[in-house]
């Protein structure tokens, strides 16, 4: 990993920051805009642990507020190497995005021959040890489901220490021959693949522009034969 002051010695003219986005811990998200307490003792794993290849012990919880592919893939992962997993999501339905990429059927299929425990319409409570605690997002009614392991996937942070230390040395950015630095994709702002890929060819292919002459860069698909 390159600090800051490292980079000041390459001699590059534009600094682009692209250090990515880390899952949050605490559940803040959609459903919680305050985080879930969580008792001494309880265990909370980061998505990111899963897909660096941790493997839990116990019957885990997934927890998901993202509604898109990665929960079921974690918990599709999971239960092939044959761990109880049970997967809950405030949504009607898990990965309801999916829909979208015609993935959505393919989903519930492998999840239930996997045996996955799906639970829909609760959101989390609090977290103990070895329970937590879910309510219904409806009437607030409340159930318990034992888990040893809680991964919960409601938001990401930007992993954007690294720019932020830059802008602190700017004074040393023309000594050192820089002229800009620009933080792209998810260490601007956590979003999808797609839009990390379109922030760097956005900032490639206007680079040598000056600021009026920059400009989206055309789709595969335009109006007006553009």
């Amino acid at each position: 990993a390159l600090s800051a002051s490292e980079l000041l010695e390459y001699d590059a003219a534009h600094v682009v920051v692209a250090t990515g986005a880390r899952w949050r811990l605490d559940f803040f998200g959609l459903q919680h805009q305050q985080p879930v307490p969580v008792a001494s003792g309880a265990t909370i794993m980061s998505p990111d642990d899963i897909l660096d290849g941790v493997v839990p012990r116990g019957r885990v919880l997934i927890y998901d507020d993202d509604h898109y592919y990665l929960g079921s893939a974690i918990a599709e992962q999971l239960a092939a190497k044959g761990v109880s997993v049970v997967l809950v999501t405030p949504e009607a339905d898990i990965a309801g995005w999916t829909e979208h990429t015609l993935e959505h059927e393919h989903i519930q299929i492998r999840l239930r021959e996997l045996g996955v425990e799906i639970i829909c319409h609760k959101r989390i409570q609090q977290i103990d040890v070895q329970e937590v605690v879910l309510e219904c997002v409806f009437v607030g009614q409340q159930s318990r489901v034992a888990a040893d392991v809680v991964i919960p996937l409601t938001s990401r942070q930007s992993h954007n220490e690294l720019h932020r230390d830059l802008l602190a040395m700017e004074s040393a950015w023309q000594d050192s021959g820089i002229k800009s630095v620009t933080p792209v994709g998810d260490c601007h702002v956590p979003a999808t693949i797609a839009m990390a890929v379109y922030a760097g060819h956005e900032f490639a292919r206007n680079l040598d522009q000056t600021p009026e002459q920059a400009r989206f860069f055309r789709r595969e698909m335009g109006l007006g034969g553009e």
